[in-house]
């Protein structure tokens, strides 16, 4: 059964947020947060048949209003005529996406993954499984299990310059896996190592960026030729410290690579040198794993030289629960780099970051000792717009889709919460302030 439940009101963590701006710090006052809010907040939980397990996963199509829901080795699909329609009344597929189950049983998929313009869906499971369906058909075109046993394979890259092309791995399995999904031969290459493999960026249709657990950062050219591919090292960089999990982006807008690492330091690279163009030492212990997010500028022309096409900014969450904002490239040094802390004492993990498409939202998982919150945040003023308490199970991932109206922009972050049935998919949703939740397509 669906419910939606509309947020009037939130608590912040410490009943007020520090802003700290190169030193400079204010606070702002709930009540002051929500006369300054333009966005009106309702949540969503959604029950999804056969699905009996907390363990779920779930992805937005890149640019259509569609769900996929990976739990139990199945996908379930949602989805809308438009993305303002509230989820409650979202259509559920009646095809449910599968294995062949012609190899080795699995518990549940640990990641599904849309391509970068949603024509293919991939997942890799709890056994070493990877599977690879199309989209709207929803055909398999491979499933393999190629990388060790019992291995989970919770980490999806595609080649956002070659769309049938993917990368999986696992953090602790110190292997990485590439796959075409168009080709006879499926898995192409095989990377192994003597170290973890921290994090993965596509950086070109032939080129792939991998980091390490020892701060070794090596950038590969790929020659996927007959009969087996090749690769060779172009260039090699170095951090001080290891490379957090996930901590390596790449902006093919201004063709720099940007990695943090444990010690607290944030370095940008360019592709002609060894030594780092721009680094930031965030005052904090390290960087926190998995929290690092990177958002691509809009184009156009802005007054806020953060938005110009030529820049971008980076998120961190750090080991003393605070999030480093950083636009490395902004022409004024005042507003380069923010600290936003969550109260003075800081006793709070950040567990996920993620952009809105649009950049204009800002999505933090920060865990408690009483649990988690969700808070989004402006980028415009880096003020909280939206906050409260949920019982978020791992992996801590968030998902968006974002829909331009005329009467405003709608928007729907997926979050992994931990629901009293088993069965249910939660979604917190964001439209215009005095707006109305759309529940059918007219």
């Amino acid at each position: 059964m669906a419910e939606s439940k509309e947020l009037r009101g939130f608590k912040l963590p410490s009943e007020c947020v520090d802003n700290c701006v190169d030193g400079g710090r204010s606070k702002v006052t709930e009540h002051e947060l929500e006369e300054k809010g333009k966005l009106q907040f309702q949540e969503s939980l959604r029950s999804v048949s056969e699905l009996n397990h907390p363990r779920s996963i779930s992805r937005f199509h890149p640019t259509l209003p569609v769900l996929a829901c990976g739990v139990n080795g199945k996908v379930i699909l949602f989805s809308a005529a438009d993305g303002s329609i509230a989820f409650s009344h979202w259509q559920e597929s009646r095809v449910k996406l599968g294995k062949r189950q012609t190899l080795t049983e699995f518990s549940y998929f640990a990641a599904i993954e849309w391509n970068v313009d949603g024509t293919l869906l991939a997942a890799g499971d709890d056994d070493g499984g990877v599977v690879v369906w199309n989209y709207p058909e929803g055909a398999i075109l491979f499933e393999a299990k190629k990388h060790t046993a019992l291995s989970v394979i919770g980490n999806i890259q595609w080649n956002p310059f070659r769309h049938d092309v993917l990368s999986t791995w696992n953090i602790y399995e110190k292997k990485l896996l590439l796959w075409n999904s168009s080709s006879e031969r499926n898995l192409f290459y095989e990377f192994e190592y003597e170290i973890e493999i921290r994090g993965v960026a596509w950086i070109s249709e032939t080129q792939i960026a991998l980091s390490f657990e020892s701060g070794l950062i090596e950038i590969y050219e790929i020659d996927e030729g007959q009969p087996t591919a090749k690769t060779r090292v172009v260039q090699r960089l170095q951090h001080d410290s290891g490379v957090t999990w996930g901590g390596i982006q790449w902006s093919d807008k201004t063709q720099h690579l940007a990695t943090c690492s444990r010690d607290g330091s944030i370095k940008i690279w360019v592709m002609a040198s060894d030594q780092p163009i721009h680094s930031l030492e965030c005052p904090s212990s390290g960087c926190w794993l998995g929290c690092f997010a990177m958002l691509i500028s809009r184009s156009g022309k802005s007054d806020n030289d953060s938005e110009l096409p030529e820049n971008f900014t980076l998120a961190c969450g750090l080991e003393d629960g605070s999030i480093a904002i950083w636009s490395p490239l902004t022409k004024s040094e005042q507003s380069r780099h923010r600290i936003l802390n969550f109260g003075p004492e800081n006793e709070v993990v950040v567990d996920s970051l993620s952009f809105s498409p649009d950049g204009r939202l800002l999505a933090s998982l920060v865990g408690d000792e009483d649990g988690n919150q969700l808070i989004i945040w402006s980028t415009t003023t880096w003020m909280p717009v939206f906050a409260n308490r949920i019982h978020v199970y791992y992996p801590f991932w968030l998902s968006w889709l974002t829909t331009k109206l005329q009467s405003g922009v709608y928007y729907k972050l997926a979050v992994p919460q931990y629901v009293k049935h088993q069965d249910e998919v939660f979604v917190v949703e964001l439209m215009p302030t005095g707006s109305n939740v759309h529940h059918s397509h007219s």
